[in-house]
């Protein structure tokens, strides 16, 4: 994926290896220790969901997935197989929301227009499964526009999943922080790349600590 607003990456961390799911792709990550938004304790609604082994925890979940060009085939089929899985492990009590980008974003609507997110019905659920189906990989990268619409949801966890063709400027996560003081949405980061291990001082590694969320990253030529 192409990003307009690319510049030098920001520091990231060390990444000790994370869990891997079933589906192919080596995955690795760490959890960060910027500010948790909550620990789960006192509310029966919150569970814990993953994707590519990267786990968040709360009962509002959005799912921000890369739709760009550089998606097409394998990545973007074993993305989707993921988030079909983790919407499957939620249950009724929990919500989520479903945007794929590229340079516009394209949303699941359950209610029939509205802010709001969905809950995990079963009948949302098939819908959500319909819409997945129906995305295709195309176009350019706008993450920044994209990762500001998902935490205007306020919700519980973000899984942003994304390539790296381009680093995001330190100025980018600066202007995210901003926008994600209010809302405390955890983001999780996922990182597609065409090597073994991630580009030391990741840009998408640092996202991901700096908003208390955890990291992985999948060689996508393990993918099948």
């Amino acid at each position: 994926a192409t990003n307009s607003n690319s510049s030098s990456s920001a520091n990231g961390s060390k990444q000790p290896a994370a869990k891997s799911t079933k589906s192919s792709g080596k995955s690795t990550g760490h959890t960060a220790s910027a500010r948790p938004r909550f620990d789960g304790s006192g509310s029966g609604n919150y569970t814990r969901t993953s994707i590519f082994g990267v786990e968040g925890k709360g009962s509002k979940f959005i799912y921000l997935f890369d739709r760009s060009g550089s998606m097409e085939g394998a990545p973007l089929a074993a993305a989707k197989k993921q988030l079909i899985e983790s919407l499957q492990s939620l249950d009724t009590v929990q919500q989520f929301h479903i945007i794929f980008f590229n340079t516009r974003t394209q949303s699941f609507d359950a209610s029939g227009g509205g802010h709001r997110i969905a809950f995990a019905s079963d009948r949302n659920k098939r819908l959500a499964v319909n819409f997945i189906g129906g995305i295709t990989a195309d176009g350019g990268t706008d993450r920044i526009n994209a990762l500001k619409e998902a935490i205007s949801f306020a919700p519980d966890v973000i899984f942003f999943l994304t390539d790296d063709d381009d680093p995001m400027a330190p100025s980018e996560l600066q202007d995210l922080a901003r926008a994600n003081r209010k809302a405390q949405a955890t983001i999780c980061v996922i990182e597609f790349g065409h090597k073994p291990k991630p580009t030391p001082n990741d840009s998408l590694a640092q996202l991901a600590h700096d908003n208390g969320g955890q990291y992985g990253y999948v060689d996508t030529t393990k993918l099948k």
